[in-house]
């Protein structure tokens, strides 16, 4: 389902998904790994329900620094909120995806 996901300059992420027949809208999470191989939970991006003219949809988010790798989590659903199916996908990011972030607080 998930056509292609990418970043610019490891600062906005960016995903495409296939429009089939049955889908009405997809949903879109994002997750991180750090240097040391640790993954967050799941962020939710957000959601798309009207495909392009190409009939595709497209997501964008801002990348949250200090990471290494993201995987992109796409759901579909037709109109009655019933789930279709998902894909992922894992994009590197460059430099730790941005800035690093903040020292924890003690």
């Amino acid at each position: 389902m998930i056509y292609k996901a990418w970043h610019s300059n490891g600062v906005t992420g960016y995903v495409r998904a296939n429009h089939y027949t049955a889908m009405d809208y997809v949903r879109a999470y994002v997750k991180y790994k750090d240097a040391g191989g640790w993954w967050t939970s799941y962020y939710y991006i957000g959601s798309d329900t009207t495909p392009t003219t190409s009939g595709d949809y497209y997501l964008s988010w801002s990348i949250r620094p200090g990471y290494v790798q993201m995987r992109v989590y796409v759901k579909a659903y037709d109109s009655a909120n019933h789930y279709l199916g998902s894909d992922t996908y894992y994009v590197s990011l460059p430099t730790g995806g941005g800035d690093p972030p903040p020292p924890p607080i003690d």
